[in-house]
């Protein structure tokens, strides 16, 4: 079973080399490394062109933000599983992948999700992001972080990252592999990633996330599902009740009945 480890980069050399660094240690090795650099000017080629003996793949051009870049990487990837570390990110510890390679051979799911710790890029501080179900109802009301996501490769078959979203092509992504093709999910208790917050879905978060999100939600959910699971699954006023979890998912599975896309 091999994995496909991708970064992308763009002008941020001591980021990228300290992604580097997390990928090299890692304990195992069964897998091929990607790197897509959008034709940096501070010296990441060379820094690529340095360790291109560790990388399966490279390559540094120009592309039409993120998600191109994003798709570059897949296009390339041979693994079974993918993974995006971005320049900046790093493995949590050296035996990350040895740990995903063992559940994944153990239990094969579609998603392994798992952890993420935080890390304040100014101040260096860090927390680990509390975990919730993954879903398809749960993703309409909160995205999870892509660095706490192993994908298996068929669920980008006909699902590519939609280009035409700024910062939230991921959300974009999940739903619709959840649409297509139910994903069975692994949710594990083990932190995957550092996870550097000020980078740009944070910095652009005002300028392009209020904007795509509705967009997203109005492309894999009617407007008669939003009203019910605002009504009924994310209510505060429901979630306060006596058994309140008891009730919320009651609702959840009568739900999920009479509107299969909720499933």
């Amino acid at each position: 079973m091999k994995l496909s480890i991708i970064t992308i980069n763009y002008n941020d050399i001591n980021g990228l080399e300290s992604t580097f660094k997390s990928v090299f240690n890692q304990t195992y090795q069964e897998f091929e490394y990607i790197v897509v650099d959008g034709g940096s000017t501070d010296g990441g080629k060379a820094l690529i062109e340095e360790h291109s003996d560790k990388i399966n793949y490279w390559i540094c051009e120009p592309d039409n933000g993120v998600y191109d870049a994003m798709n570059k990487g897949i296009n390339e990837a041979t693994g079974e599983y993918l993974y995006f570390l971005n320049s900046g990110d790093t493995f949590y510890n050296k035996d990350v992948l040895s740990n995903i390679s063992k559940l994944i051979t153990k239990n094969a799911p579609d998603i392994v999700y798992g952890d993420v710790n935080d890390v304040d890029e100014k101040t260096g501080d860090s927390k680990i992001r509390p975990k919730k179900h993954l879903d398809k109802i749960a993703l309409f009301n909160k995205m999870v972080c892509h660095q706490a996501l192993f994908c298996k490769k068929t669920l980008f078959v006909n699902n590519l990252f939609n280009t035409d979203y700024k910062i939230k092509g991921d959300y974009n992504f999940l739903l619709k592999a959840f649409t297509l093709y139910q994903p069975m999910v692994l949710q594990i208790d083990l932190i995957i990633a550092n996870y550097l917050m000020g980078g740009l879905s944070d910095v652009q978060y005002n300028t392009y996330s209020v904007k795509e999100i509705p967009q997203i939600r109005n492309a894999h959910f009617s407007q008669k599902e939003q009203q019910l699971l605002r009504r009924y699954i994310f209510n505060p006023k429901i979630e306060s009740l006596p058994l309140g979890h008891i009730i919320k998912n009651t609702l959840k599975y009568i739900l999920q009945i009479k509107h299969p896309n909720l499933s």
